[in-house]
């Protein structure tokens, strides 16, 4: 996600641009998608302007980015920075989420 101000946003803030997986060094942004989601049905209609990607697939961050193009408010949400964030894209990442929550939740074998 892009914001007027990068740095210091502490509530939310209207998005000035969004890119799925963007190149490393291609975007001035240290902001991250949590892929928690309120959106209006004109979501819907942004899905249907849009292009199918390399997999077939519609993304729904490139339907959010097509709304903002076209003058469409935005907004993100900060999480706190204490907050522990999962990759959860992976394999990897969701072995430690689950395993995280399991322990967190106090969940054994035996459960």
């Amino acid at each position: 996600m892009i914001f007027d101000d990068n740095d210091e946003i502490t509530a939310p803030n209207k998005i000035k641009d969004i890119i799925e997986k963007p190149v490393i060094d291609t975007v001035k942004s240290s902001w991250v998608l949590a892929c928690r989601y309120i959106l209006s049905p004109k979501i819907f209609n942004a899905l249907q302007d849009i292009k199918f990607d390399n997999q077939d697939e519609l993304q729904l961050t490139t339907a959010i980015r097509h709304m903002v193009q076209n003058g469409r408010s935005v907004w993100g949400y900060p999480f706190p920075k204490e907050l522990k964030r999962y990759d959860t894209g992976n394999f990897e990442g969701y072995v430690e989420a689950f395993g995280d929550f399991a322990r967190e939740a106090n969940i054994t074998k035996d459960d």
